[in-house]
């Protein structure tokens, strides 16, 4: 039944199957900007987000559907060579943009793999004398309560563009697939959930490249286990 401003209540057996992945709020009462879904698990209408990244372990009794995979993302920047107080301020200034492209990094090769969540996420940021690199690594997991990830889909913002290849597209789709098949992740009814599709558009100028960045992220040429798609919703900004 309703306990009130929106929140339901669930049986027990429900709660541990689902409960943890359920928002804390109501969501007439959002502190920010999310997108929600009905939860897949439990009968009485709970909401859950389009994705869960938690530093925790994996919750015991929380429904799962295949098998987890080890997801890595990394970032690199190259940075001048200063010293003091001016070091100290560029360091501050390039955090936030370095941690934003970690965020939307993972969050892509999260989806790629056809996960949904990750948990034990751990951050690394390390401070050289010419480079600021980061790494985010964390297991994805399939959550039953949360969505399924949406397709990725290429785009350009320049319509008269053909610098895309258009190959790129479908070898995207195909390791998506691949991957959902490797990890047993397959369901009938997902194939209308996913159709919608995430979207990465790149301007005109840098259409060829962020085409082959997504390509070899994704595993075209890439290493095993690592993929590349779009992150869903708004992430830790720039500042």
């Amino acid at each position: 039944g309703e306990i009130g401003d929106g929140i339901q209540a669930v049986s027990s057996e429900e709660h541990l199957m689902c409960g943890s992945c359920h928002i804390p709020y109501s969501t007439s009462k959002l502190p920010f900007e999310m997108k929600l879904s009905k939860c897949s698990c439990c009968s009485e209408g709970m909401f859950v987000p389009s994705v869960i990244l938690s530093t925790s372990e994996l919750p015991e009794g929380v429904l799962t559907r295949g098998n987890g995979c080890l997801v890595q993302a990394r970032v690199c920047n190259a940075r001048r060579k200063v010293r003091g107080d001016e070091n100290a301020f560029q360091v501050s200034k390039e955090l936030p943009f370095l941690e934003y492209m970690l965020h939307r990094r993972f969050l892509n090769k999260l989806r790629i793999q056809g996960m949904n969540s990750a948990f034990g996420v751990r951050v690394q940021v390390t401070v050289g004398e010419n480079m600021l690199t980061g790494v985010t690594t964390g297991t994805g997991v399939y959550l039953e309560a949360l969505p399924p990830p949406h397709l990725v889909v290429i785009e350009t913002k320049d319509t008269n563009s053909q610098l895309l290849p258009a190959d790129v597209q479908g070898k995207i789709n195909r390791i998506q697939e691949r991957n959902r098949k490797k990890h047993h992740l397959h369901q009938a009814e997902d194939v209308v959930a996913m159709a919608t599709g995430d979207h990465v558009t790149a301007s005109a100028s840098s259409t060829s490249a962020s085409a082959a960045s997504v390509a070899n992220s994704a595993g075209v040429g890439g290493s095993a286990g690592m993929g590349m798609g779009v992150g869903e919703g708004p992430g830790p900004g720039p500042g």
